[in-house]
């Protein structure tokens, strides 16, 4: 099937490394959770340009950070607004009825959207996902360490566990689709080595903190809606050889709209990468929720998903027929995506107040009920703003998501 010229940057949406000149601009937006147990995030990435090597395997690409002016924010969004009565599928359909119809059947049909398009792409849409450590190093630091040498042996003291005892480190990642982000980190070393602080006695008899590592053996879990995904995910050989391994890793079909009590309190770390945006606004409260019951106490989930006014939004939001509700959108493959203020998010995963402008009400659409949010602490919430260019053709795209860290 051919693809809409947006699923080549959905295809590449990875985290790059490599980097030449500064460029001097404004820092990207991040969201004050201050009243979050006195938590304010902030970006303090540097702006730099970058070569980015993930897109098309084309040496003249490279992306840079940008930050959005309201001037320019308050212009997309009157770009959308101009474009309603085109976009809208109710206000496009011959009735009323006849337009919720088709929304309601876009939502009846999302499992079957998402299994043709695993059965179309198979393993070669999406590519492997490497940049957790980058992102998110704070909780995925200890994990690539122990794969890195050996400076935990000379700083720390480790305890030793026979293998018997072994504790489990549990990542589930929720929404896997064929493994591109669980298999890399089936790659790494089937343990790890976790940090902890234990009460000891100085020579002078005060109390101190001793750091020692306790050893883990790591274990993966991944779950997506589209059995489809589940099945090829299961042939892959990396898969194979952890499942084999006392079960190392696992998998299984998971609509995360619907409660999992197996699942409850199971993770160290669970991840959702780009999958709340394919949920309708209607269940994302419960979807928000049924994520954060995976954590154990003291667990995090991680998040990265589509920001207003991607590039991707602004492209749906102009065409015809695509629009299902507030910064909501059907693809041309018939999946779905909602694009998200850190605000929206923040009332998903937090525990202040209730959840009240996710989708809400707009003309004739469905919105989300008011519901409760997570009640998760947020550790950090912001915007990955990047301009992608291309010296070659002298192109560029701007992609916009968010990313957060709750506890």
């Amino acid at each position: 099937l051919p693809q809409a010229s947006y699923y080549s940057l959905y295809a590449n949406a990875k985290e790059i490394t490599s980097s030449s000149k500064k460029l001097d601009s404004d820092k990207p937006d991040s969201i004050n959770t201050s009243n979050n147990k006195g938590v304010t995030t902030t970006n303090t990435s540097k702006n730099t340009m970058k070569k980015d090597e993930t897109i098309d395997n084309n040496s003249n690409a490279f992306w840079e950070e940008f930050n959005f002016t309201n001037e320019e924010k308050q212009k997309l969004q009157s770009l959308l607004d101009e474009n309603i009565s085109k976009c809208d599928v109710i206000e496009n359909a011959p009735t009323q009825k006849r337009g919720q119809y088709l929304i309601h059947k876009y939502e009846h049909e999302a499992n079957t959207k998402w299994d043709n398009f695993y059965t179309s792409h198979q393993t070669n849409f999406f590519k492997d996902r490497h940049y957790l450590n980058k992102a998110f190093h704070d909780d995925f630091g200890v994990v690539y360490e122990t794969n890195s040498g050996g400076e935990f042996d000379h700083e720390r003291q480790m305890v030793a566990v026979n293998s018997n005892n072994e504790e489990d480190f549990t990542i589930i990642e929720i929404g896997c689709g064929v493994g591109n982000t669980l298999l890399p980190l089936l790659e790494l070393k089937p343990f790890v080595y976790i940090p902890v602080k234990e009460k000891g006695i100085d020579d002078e008899l005060k109390n101190i903190q001793k750091e020692q590592l306790i050893k883990k053996r790591l274990v993966i879990h991944g779950f997506d809606f589209s059995s489809v995904a589940i099945n090829l995910l299961q042939k892959d050989p990396r898969f194979i050889n952890a499942n084999c391994d006392n079960n190392r890793s696992i998998s299984g079909v998971w609509d995360i709209t619907q409660s999992k009590p197996d699942l409850y309190s199971k993770s160290d770390i669970s991840l959702l990468l780009f999958v709340m945006s394919a949920i309708s606004p209607s269940k994302m409260v419960q979807a928000a929720q049924n994520a954060a019951n995976t954590l154990k106490p003291g667990g995090i989930l991680l998040l990265r998903d589509y920001g207003r006014y991607d590039e991707a939004q602004m492209k749906l939001g102009c065409s015809r027929n695509k629009r299902l509700g507030n910064n909501f959108y059907v693809k041309s493959d018939g999946t779905r995506c909602y694009y998200f203020m850190l605000e929206d998010i923040a009332q998903l995963f937090g525990g202040n107040g209730n959840v009240t402008s996710i989708g809400n009400k707009d003309n004739k659409n469905e919105g989300a009920a008011i519901s409760a949010g997570a009640g998760l602490e947020i550790l950090e919430l912001k915007y990955v703003q990047r301009v992608y260019k291309n010296r070659a053709n002298e192109t560029s795209r701007r992609r916009i998501w968010v990313q957060g860290r709750f506890r």
